[in-house]
C-alpha cells in the first residue's frame, strides 16, 4: 500500500526535488547525489504515509524544501506541510518526530501543552528525537 502510494505521487515528488535544486540557502543536501535525494524523499514519504493513518484529517499537500532553521513547518489552514530535506542527516526517530509534530499542528495549531501531550501519545520518547535534532548543525555538515 505504501509503495503504491509513493508510486502514485512519483511525479509530485520529482517536481519537489526539482524545486529544491533551485534553492541555495542551505548547503547541506548538496553533498548528496540526485539519486540519494530521491531515495531520501521516498523514505520520508513512507514515514509520512505511515503516520498520516493515525490522524483523522485530509491528506495535506506535502512539500520538500531545504530550509535554514526549521525541520518542518505546517500551515493547517491551507493544508500544507513542508519537510526540510536536511532530514537526510537525521535518524529515523527524528524523521518520525518531525512528521508527527507537523501532523499534530492540524489538531493543535500551536505549541501548547496539549500539543505536546498529543505528540507524546504517538511518540512517547519524542524528547529524545527533539534533542538529537538540536544537535545537528544545519550548516556545512559533511556526509558521513
Amino acid at each position: 500500500v505504501v509503495e503504491n502510494f509513493i508510486i502514485s505521487k512519483k511525479e509530485y515528488i520529482l517536481k519537489c526535488l526539482d524545486k529544491c535544486r533551485n534553492y541555495s540557502e542551505t548547503p547541506l543536501v548538496e553533498h548528496f547525489s540526485e539519486e540519494e535525494l530521491k531515495e531520501a524523499v521516498l523514505e520520508i514519504s513512507k514515514c509520512i504515509f505511515a503516520y498520516f493513518k493515525k490522524y483523522i484529517i485530509n491528506f495535506p499537500e506535502i512539500r520538500f524544501k531545504k530550509m535554514k532553521s526549521r525541520w518542518g513547518s505546517c500551515i493547517p489552514s491551507k493544508g500544507i506541510i513542508t519537510i526540510n530535506l536536511n532530514l537526510i542527516y537525521a535518524e529515523r526517530s527524528c524523521v518520525e518526530y518531525v512528521v508527527v509534530h507537523e501532523f499534530t499542528h492540524f489538531i493543535h495549531p500551536n505549541h501548547s501543552k496539549k500539543f505536546y501531550c498529543e505528540i507524546e501519545k504517538i511518540l512517547p520518547d519524542y524528547k529524545s528525537a527533539e534533542l538529537k535534532l538540536k544537535q545537528i548543525n544545519l550548516y556545512n555538515r559533511k556526509k558521513t
